[in-house]
């Protein structure tokens, strides 16, 4: 993935290596090559049912502790599990929206009635909060291969024109001249290969817009953010899988199944356990008091927007936009500093 400035200059470089299974929408998908003590390899999977992730982090762990610091947390990875969601919505390991897209989507995509779909990117195109990412349903077009697998050829992403907020907050305009929206993203495969009979594709390229003064702005569009996914390999027939990562040691769990009842609900499993049911969680007291909370929490937030003139919205947006942007710039200006002490 390469980030651009307005001003059109690279500003930063990441290049991760991914294996992926597929079996119509079910997928597994595992990205490799994050900078050093970072992360050792981020998965993601979608079962028909539920969409999981895990990140492993042994190797930071490990790194950690032999340089002497104290750690507080028993896991050596995380996991986070979601209802109602084909893909990660994500900021770091962006590459799996495209990554889907490009091999798992075709599928989702015949199934749909009407053209509101999951967005495949959400960063720098929206606020990247997962209770902000879960309302949004961007207009696509999209044009599928005709004969199977259908893969996607292209796929164009709208902006509707909106700016979400965290709930209970509601969403607002933007300004002119985007007030009624303006194309976000394109994917297009730029080469297919034959295996087996079957029209591959092998090299395909997602690109991001958004205005030149900011998340929020008004400014002319620019391209923000390059996606290139390159296949070196491809093998048809897959041996028994089953569409769930394995647990690599003690992992600390967000479970956001439940995410408007009661956020997110947090538990350890350890590395030989199974992803938990449902219903495992809801009758548990801590979940109902979780429940509770988060009531009055939504309750008390509705209250305090009803007062708030419509001209401090804006401001607070704009400031959220700031908050997320520079966490972003940070991550990408490491990983680029990363990427030229190796070269040095």
């Amino acid at each position: 993935m390469t980030g651009f400035t307005p001003e059109g200059k690279v500003d930063g470089v990441q290049v991760l290596n991914f294996s992926l299974q597929v079996s119509n929408s079910l997928y597994k998908v595992r990205l490799t090559g994050f900078p050093e003590n970072f992360i050792d390899y981020r998965e993601s999977a979608y079962d028909g049912q539920y969409l999981y992730l895990i990140d492993s982090l042994a190797g930071s762990i490990a790194a950690a502790k032999a340089a002497g610091k104290q750690l507080a947390g028993k896991n050596t990875a995380t996991g986070w599990i979601y209802k109602d969601q084909h893909v990660v919505r994500d900021v770091i390991g962006s590459q799996m929206g495209p990554i889907w897209l490009m091999f798992a989507s075709g599928e989702y995509f015949k199934s749909l009635t009407n053209n509101l779909v999951e967005p495949a990117v959400v960063l720098g195109l929206y606020i990247p909060s997962l209770s902000v990412t879960r309302q949004i349903r961007p207009r696509a077009l999209w044009h599928l291969q005709e004969d199977p697998p259908n893969f996607p050829v292209e796929v164009s992403y709208f902006d509707d024109g909106t700016i979400y907020l965290p709930p209970p907050r509601k969403p607002i305009k933007r300004l002119p001249p985007y007030e009624n929206g303006f194309t976000n993203a394109i994917f297009k495969v730029i080469n297919f290969t034959n295996v087996g009979g079957l029209q591959i594709p092998n090299v395909g390229v997602l690109e991001t817009f958004h205005p030149r003064d900011g998340l929020t702005g008004t400014g002319e569009l620019y391209c923000a953010s390059r996606y290139e996914i390159s296949v070196k390999s491809v093998k048809l027939g897959l041996p028994p899988t089953v569409f769930r990562p394995e647990f690599p040691g003690v992992t600390a769990i967000s479970d956001v199944r439940f995410y408007d009842r009661a956020a997110a609900v947090t538990y350890l499993q350890s590395g030989d356990s199974a992803w938990l049911p449902e219903q495992v969680i809801t009758n548990k007291e801590a979940f109902k008091r979780k429940a509770a909370i988060t009531d009055l929490q939504h309750k008390k937030q509705l209250e305090e927007e009803s007062q708030m003139p419509n001209q401090r919205r804006v401001i607070i947006v704009i400031m959220l936009a700031l908050i997320v942007v520079a966490p972003i710039a940070l991550i990408i200006t490491k990983l680029k500093n990363t990427d030229n002490r190796k070269k040095g």
